[in-house]
């Protein structure tokens, strides 16, 4: 991951080794650690950046990162490459939780300063000095355009929406009413339908069992929307934590969708209402998820699979697979189970 600067400003430029152990609760200093070292940022690219580890499923992603430091549990080194320097911690997604604020303080989701109004449209249209509106788009009522925002030609923009600062919005796009779009970058031709929200706060917590609390953790990336997407009323896309939020091109998203922080939807894939789906899960290519349906956070949908409506997903689905029920299964396998279990009450 690369912070984008365009969104999150430091607080703080680095740390040294020795302030960082005060910050976190670190239970063991590796021999190569020196404490007068310094860290600069978070993020898996090379530098003087540390990354986290604390999901055995991506052991194999971790020995690509060029990270100089990672936040790591006793035992778990031996996934690392050789140029990444363990730093062991209890609770590494605390660790790193504690030292994305410490870098980038509390990232605001509400509101904004506008250092100059201009009226181009209506009176209630408030439009920061620094955005810019291309051609031939046209805006509703009580809409507010924060600072650097982009909206490419022949896009609208319906009634009392509100586009946050750095917001790039391509050619073409639907904006309907009641709309709030923030730390999100979309691409051509989408249509928002009224009252979907995008980009606010993920739902990330860990648990801090020193201080007894529930610990916010920063939610530091974007939501990314390719061409051609739709997305229903009333759904919810929350931005990354420390990966983006990512819709494919060609998604469809129903109503009341809940899109939670680091999922990644391929394209083609289209998901009915009041379906949700939790965070850093990979929906594949193609797929077809019917209404209410619950998808578990972290599993890798594969492409082309078919999701029966209500069902409860809480494992890996391989590429081609039509499921159902709960815990989802093979869909003819679930229907099977069903009429057994008709005949069996109908005995009794």
């Amino acid at each position: 991951m690369l912070i984008n600067f365009n969104f999150f400003s430091k607080v703080n430029n680095r740390i040294s080794i020795s302030d960082l152990l005060s910050l976190i609760d670190a239970v063991d200093l590796n021999d190569h650690l020196s404490l007068n070292d310094n860290i600069e940022n978070i993020g898996i690219e090379s530098g003087k950046s540390v990354w986290f580890f604390s999901n055995k499923k991506y052991a194999k992603e971790l020995k690509n990162i060029q990270s100089n430091f990672c936040f790591i549990t006793k035992g778990d080194e031996r996934y690392l490459s050789h140029e990444t320097l363990p730093i062991f911690v209890n609770d590494s997604y605390l660790a790193i939780a504690k030292l994305t604020r410490y870098f980038y303080g509390e990232i605001e989701s509400l509101g904004y300063k506008i250092d100059k109004i201009e009226h181009n449209y209506s009176n209630s249209v408030i439009i920061d000095k620094s955005a810019k509106i291309c051609e031939n788009v046209q805006i509703g009522e009580n809409v507010v355009i924060g600072k650097n925002v982009i909206i490419g030609k022949n896009s609208i923009i319906g009634n009392n929406v509100v586009i946050k600062d750095n917001v790039k919005i391509g050619e073409s796009v639907l904006i309907n009413n009641f709309i709030s779009i923030e730390y999100a970058v979309i691409g051509n031709k989408c249509i928002f339908q009224n009252g979907c929200k995008i980009g606010q706060d993920g739902f990330g917590f860990v648990f801090d069992k020193k201080n007894k609390i529930m610990f916010k953790v920063p939610q530091m990336g974007l939501v990314i929307i390719g061409n051609d997407v739709e997305i229903g009323a009333n759904t919810c896309i929350d931005r990354g934590s420390f990966n983006d939020t990512i819709i494919g091109n060609g998604v469809k998203l129903d109503n009341l969708i809940q899109i939670g922080h680091n999922v990644k939807i391929g394209d083609f894939t289209v998901i009915a209402g009041q379906a949700g789906v939790a965070g850093s899960t990979e929906i594949g290519f193609g797929c077809q998820i019917g209404a209410q349906s619950g998808i578990s956070g972290h599993l890798k949908i594969g492409n082309f699979v078919r999701i029966a409506g209500k069902s409860g997903v809480i494992q890996d689905i391989e590429s081609n697979s039509v499921i159902g029920g709960y815990p989802a299964i093979n869909i003819k396998s679930w229907h099977r189970m069903n009429i057994i279990l008709k005949k069996m009450i109908k005995k009794n």
